[in-house]
């Protein structure tokens, strides 16, 4: 990279032409240049640069096709090998991946021996060469336009074909964590959920923990002491009632454990009972869960058992249909933000105009996604706030006028005749609020026990919802 020189200074003849043609350069304008390995530059990326794009270059032209096939100009689809040697030259073809790599090592490790020595030495020697090659073919793909011929088409979808046949494809749930995950090779290698044995041979472990540990992070004794115990006798049997889903009696030799869990996707080859756990039995667990296990022999901080059990929403939720707004006005607090711009002129075909998990089409998504962090600070003080206030008894529930605006902002922009304004904002389904529906929310939820509700007020919190529409939207 060069920057700005003065006149005594002699520029490279590309640039002297740059500068004296018709577009000469500003005062604040640069001409970039590559600071290659052959201009002396030390930086070792740039001798690895300069050793892949050597490498690169013995590759033919069009590496995605064999030999035979690269002066093809009837774009025949001819049934590809699975895999061939790109090297220029080089007709090997294989139906099998190993084939190639042991291939490649054997017969061009000359020519993969000084890329390969960029990669690390606790690699095997063959997998850094075949590293090595890889890369290669990647950088020469990105030197011309993409290849299409309709032989590349047919071998692709006859991968696509193959890898969907069985269960090789789908999502899982992790018997720790609950997460879901996808898999692509049946819960093998290189998926991030795998299939584990839940008991270890001799019964001594489950999941590489001892008993003690699973005892003291996972067993359903310990969450019921720590988590449960000191609420009323009404929210305990609730919760026993609930938790019968998310527990399994684990058979450790003639004693039976019981743990927090997600038995969703245990699987057994004995048909034992869902809540059961057997030496058979064996579960889908997740990379996160299972290397936190491995290094630190405890249960994982993010298992159900860590007070991580949400259980399952409210059923009025669903049976009353309430909206967005109406969660807002009963929540203590807001952590989200969302930001999204609805057309009048798409009424009736946007997906929030259709049932929940019921699209009439098919439905893609254009445009451009903007992600960035909220102040986690500002989140945690709203949280604390929140708190402290519940526990005090002056927490002002519901949210209305301006503690609502605080934490709503919708921009309407329409066009159209003065009278038609106020109809614009019926277009925003989830902005409608029923009073009634806020009140019972509340009500609710201090039945239930929450914490941020047990000292909240009903009767000042009924006043309080006078501000509220009886049906219909909230005013600005």
């Amino acid at each position: 990279m060069r920057g700005k020189q003065s006149d005594t200074e002699k520029l490279p003849v590309g640039q002297q032409k740059e500068v004296d043609g018709d577009d000469p350069l500003e005062a604040d304008e640069y001409i970039l240049h590559e600071w290659a390995a052959r201009h002396g530059n030390p930086d070792p990326r740039a001798q690895q640069d300069a050793a892949l794009q050597r490498l690169g270059q013995r590759l033919r032209a069009k590496p995605m096709l064999p030999l035979w096939l690269q002066q093809d100009a009837g774009n025949v689809a001819y049934d590809l090998p699975l895999v061939h040697c790109a090297v220029e030259g080089c007709s090997f073809e294989a139906n099998a991946h190993d084939k190639l790599e042991r291939h490649v090592s054997e017969e061009h490790n000359h020519l993969l021996a000084e890329v390969a020595a960029c990669f690390p030495e606790t690699l095997p020697l063959h997998v850094r060469r075949m590293e090595a090659y890889r890369a290669a073919v990647t950088w020469a793909c990105q030197q011309r336009a993409p290849c299409v011929h309709k032989a590349i088409d047919r071998k692709a979808l006859k991968a696509f074909r193959e890898a969907q046949e069985g269960a090789k494809i789908g999502t899982a749930i992790c018997f720790l964590c609950a997460q879901r995950y996808p898999y692509t090779n049946s819960l093998g290698e290189g998926d991030k959920i795998q299939w584990k044995q839940i008991i270890d041979p001799g019964a001594q472990q489950i999941l590489s923990l001892s008993l003690d540990a699973v005892t003291k992070g996972l067993s359903y004794e310990a969450y019921w002491e720590t988590y449960v115990c000191q609420h009323s006798c009404a929210v305990q049997d609730k919760l026993r009632e609930d938790l019968k889903d998310w527990t399994a009696d684990v058979q450790v030799g003639s004693d039976i454990l019981r743990i927090i869990c997600c038995p969703e996707d245990k699987s057994c080859a004995r048909r034992c009972k869902p809540n059961a756990v057997c030496t058979e039995c064996r579960a889908p667990i997740c990379e996160q869960c299972w290397q936190h296990m491995q290094r630190h022999l405890s249960a994982p901080s993010h298992a159900l058992a860590n007070d991580m059990l949400t259980f399952y929403p409210p059923r009025d939720i669903y049976a009353k249909e309430v909206t967005f707004m109406e969660l807002v006005c009963a929540s203590p607090c807001f952590t989200a933000m969302a930001c999204f711009s609805l057309e009048k002129r798409f009424l009736g075909d946007r997906a929030m105009d259709q049932d929940a998990y019921m699209p009439r089409h098919r439905l893609v998504a254009r445009g451009n996604a903007t992600t960035f962090p909220l102040a986690w600070e500002e989140l945690l003080q709203s949280m604390d706030d929140a708190a402290k206030t519940a526990t005090e008894g002056s927490l002002c529930l519901p949210k209305t006028g301006a503690d609502l605006a605080a934490v709503i902002n919708v921009i309407i922009k329409a066009g159209g005749p003065a009278e038609r304004l106020e109809t614009h904002a019926n277009l925003i389904h989830q902005a409608r609020v029923r009073r009634a529906v806020v009140l019972q929310l509340l009500a609710d939820a201090k039945t239930r026990e929450h914490p941020a509700y047990s000292n909240l007020c009903l009767a000042a919190a009924a006043e309080r919802a006078e501000d509220l529409p009886v049906d219909g939207i909230p005013p600005e």
